[in-house]
Parts: structure tokens; sequence; C-alpha cells
């Protein structure tokens, strides 16, 4: 059955960072992406637009021509400058390119910027999943969550495994596409 992926993920190590999806390991990642976005029969993908997993699903869903539904928590150039080129890679151009090949209705910015940061991104992380089950409601697709990280959770604050939380919650199926030197 075809899906609509609701998707969450690690960013890009930062330099000198605890090693969760280091750089180097980007193409092998970029890969996985593109042959579990086949495998699952993705026909629409609904994520943020951080660098890393975000980023490259969304590169991977433009080439395929998957239409995507990107989220932020606040308007896409301060995202921008706190999500986006902090870390080491090519990612502002990538943000750049995949936003404006991206229909304006489906970039949505939420408005969050008066909040805590920990607390917006875990309000951007349901509506992510408020919003693939809506699509998938309403175009007959199968509702998942795609994880691409490490597997293990950090202490507090993490993104990836509220995602985790959330889409177990709603039913959602889940898939978890691993960063590291595992296939």
């Amino acid at each position: 059955m075809e899906s609509v992926a609701a998707l969450a993920g690690r960013r890009i190590d930062a330099v000198g960072a605890e090693r969760r999806f280091p750089l180097s390991n980007l193409p092998a990642v970029r890969a996985r992406i593109g042959k579990a976005f086949k495998q699952l029969k993705v026909k629409q993908l609904v994520c943020s637009a951080a660098c890393g997993a975000d980023l490259t699903s969304l590169q991977v869903a433009l080439a395929h021509n998957i239409p995507r539904r990107i989220l932020l928590p606040f308007d896409p150039m301060t995202f921008r400058r706190s999500s986006v080129v902090d870390r080491p890679g090519n990612w502002g151009e990538m943000f750049d390119y995949v936003l404006a090949n991206t229909p304006v209705e489906d970039v949505v910015n939420m408005e969050l910027q008066n909040k805590d940061p920990d607390e917006s991104y875990s309000l951007v992380t349901r509506e992510i999943v408020r919003q693939a089950s809506e699509i998938a409601i309403t175009s007959g697709l199968k509702p998942i969550t795609l994880l691409v990280w490490d597997g293990h959770p950090r202490a507090s604050g993490d993104a990836t495994q509220d995602m985790l939380e959330v889409s177990e919650a709603a039913g959602f199926e889940v898939h978890h596409i691993h960063t590291g030197n595992a296939s």
C-alpha cells in the first residue's frame, strides 16, 4: 500500500560533538532513505527542514517528485540560522533549493518563536504526525513514520524520540533508518 511518511531524525553532528550522524555517513544515509521511500511506496512526505535527516529526506523526495509538506517552528530565515547552517556541510544551499522547489502553501511557519525551543520542536513533531494522519485519511495512504537516527535517545530534549512516541500513540507503523555505518 502507498504511504504518507511523517519523518524526523538526527541533525548532522556539530564539530567535536557526539557521533550520532557524522557528515561522512551522508551518502550512505541518503541511499538508505531513497531505498526506504521506494520499498514503503512513499507518496507524500511531512517533516521539518533541519540539516541532516530532514533536508536529506526532502532532497530525496524532490528528486523522486514526491510531494513535500514542510513544517517550521518559525520563519524560514530564523530557522535557517538556528537549525540549518550551524553544522558542517552545504545545508544552507540545500535548504534554499528545497524551499524554492516546494509549493509555498506546503511550507508552514507555525509561528512559535516566542516559545521555549524544546516546546516549539515538540509542537512541530505533533503537528507533523497530525498532518500526516490527515493526509492519510483524505488520500487513502497508509500513515508511517520514518526515524533517521542512531537509535539511541538523548537524556532530554530528543525530538526524534518524541516523534517515535507520538507516532506509536497515533498507531503509525514505524521504520528506522540508521545514521551510522550499519546498512
